[in-house]
C-alpha cells in the first residue's frame, strides 16, 4: 500500500504530514508506539526542507509518500521537493564528543535521523530532491 500527500513548504503543514503517515500506518495495523520515533524523524526532515530548500519568501511544495511493506513490517517514507539540490547525507556528522560550547551549529538533526532509521537515501532527479527513509517496525 502506498499513499502520498502534497503540501506547501510551510511549517504549519507539519501536523498534516504526520497525521497522514500515522493514518497510513494505522490502516496497516502498526502500533502507535512504533510511530513516535517516526514522527520525530518526519518533523526533522520536513522542517529542514521548509527552512533550507527554498529561498526566503518562496513557498514550494513538498510531496510525502508513505509505503508499508506488511510482510517485512517496514515503512518507507519519501520526501520530494523542487527546491535547491541538497544532499544532507554528504555533510560530515557533528562531533558529539566535543563539549557543547565547542560544537558547530547544525547537523545534529540529520544525525538523529540516520541513527533512528534503518536506511536513508538521497537522489536528485528531474529537478527534484528525493530523500527516502526506511524503518523496520
Amino acid at each position: 500500500m502506498e499513499e502520498s500527500i502534497i503540501v506547501s513548504s510551510e511549517v504549519r503543514y507539519l501536523p498534516d504530514v504526520i497525521s497522514f503517515v500515522e493514518t497510513t500506518c494505522k490502516q496497516a495495523r502498526l502500533s502507535e508506539k512504533s510511530l513516535i520515533p517516526i514522527a520525530i524523524v518526519i518533523e526533522e526532515i520536513f522542517t529542514n526542507i521548509v527552512r533550507h530548500a527554498y529561498d526566503e519568501g518562496i513557498v514550494g511544495t513538498i510531496e510525502v509518500s508513505c509505503r508499508i511493506h506488511p510482510g517485512a513490517r517496514k515503512i518507507e517514507i519519501v520526501f520530494m521537493d523542487d527546491g535547491k539540490a541538497y544532499n544532507p547525507l554528504e555533510q560530515k556528522d557533528p562531533d558529539i564528543t566535543l563539549p557543547v560550547e565547542k560544537r558547530t551549529v547544525g547537523g545534529l538533526g540529520i544525525l538523529i535521523v540516520k541513527k533512528w532509521v534503518d536506511d536513508i537515501r538521497y537522489t536528485y532527479k528531474q529537478g527534484r530532491n528525493h530523500l527516502s527513509i526506511e524503518k523496520t517496525l
